[in-house]
């Protein structure tokens, strides 16, 4: 049975749909249909919306400037029992305490004020279709390849690095598996690999858990394997000469600086918030 995710947004709903899109990529999520719902910008408009997504047993998720409009998408989703989700009003509130300031409420304020959205949405669709691997016929076009075995973070550090506008693909490193040979024929400075520590690295995938059948658990997080997955990618690194960044300890802004410093000639994009 196909699901549906409605995208609700006073402006394009293109921010909404980019920053789905690079979630579902962390699912087996191929029976998902996302439709967009833009331009919402009545009361009659969101009830219609929610209308929609009770009769189909679907989701929203949502951007609306407006405070009136999410109080009322907020209301009536819980009325009809449909899941919602509000991309936009925490970080409103969050900043509207930070800078002492009411938000303006504007439809499509970011597009208006922010000049290198474009490239951060060029950057955000890059990241969705060169995840995990994905997109390898043209792997040279990013400007940043992330390497490393399951649940190193290639994916959030990719999203995280995208959000600032780098191009950026992850390809999976597969225990006793040959690397993709796409990898060696692009610029080999843009390569950098990541690794964590085996105790932390189970603790990690053991949250992970309820994905997975029986039998592909106990291998997932067996000590052992673990400690084989680490040594083999390690020496995959070793041999290919890529820059290692250890992930164990360190949080995802400084893994992201050290690795735009390793694989690139630009300079680290702060988001203002982190300045």
């Amino acid at each position: 049975m196909q699901r549906k995710i409605f995208v609700v947004s006073d402006a394009t709903g293109s921010t909404a749909e980019h920053v789905l899109q690079a979630a579902l990529a962390q699912f087996e999520a191929g029976d998902v249909k996302v439709e967009r719902r833009p331009q919402t910008r009545t009361v009659d408009r969101i009830r219609d919306v929610v209308d929609e997504a009770h009769e189909s047993g679907g989701m929203l998720v949502h951007t609306l400037a407006s405070t009136d409009l999410r109080r009322e998408i907020y209301l009536r989703a819980t009325e009809r029992r449909v899941h919602s989700v509000d991309l936009l009003g925490n970080v409103l509130s969050d900043l509207s305490a930070f800078l002492g300031a009411p938000p303006g409420g504007v439809p499509g304020g970011l597009h208006r004020f922010d000049e290198n959205y474009y490239r951060r949405m060029d950057a955000l669709t890059f990241v969705v279709k060169h995840d995990d691997g994905l997109g390898l016929e043209d792997l040279g076009r990013a400007e940043i390849v992330l390497v490393g075995i399951s649940r190193t973070s290639k994916t959030p550090l990719s999203i995280y690095l995208a959000v600032r506008g780098y191009f950026v693909a992850n390809v999976p490193i597969l225990n006793g598996v040959e690397q993709p040979q796409e990898l060696f024929k692009i610029d080999q400075r843009k390569v950098v690999a990541l690794r964590m520590d085996p105790v932390r690295l189970r603790h990690i995938r053991e949250q992970r858990l309820k994905s997975f059948r029986e039998d592909a658990r106990q291998a997932y997080i067996d000590a052992y394997m673990i400690q084989q997955e680490v040594a083999f990618a390690d020496e995959v690194f070793k041999r290919a000469s890529w820059p290692v960044v250890d992930m164990t300890l360190k949080s995802l802004e400084e893994v992201a600086v050290e690795v735009v410093s390793l694989a690139t000639d630009l300079p680290y994009v702060r988001s203002p918030e982190e300045i």
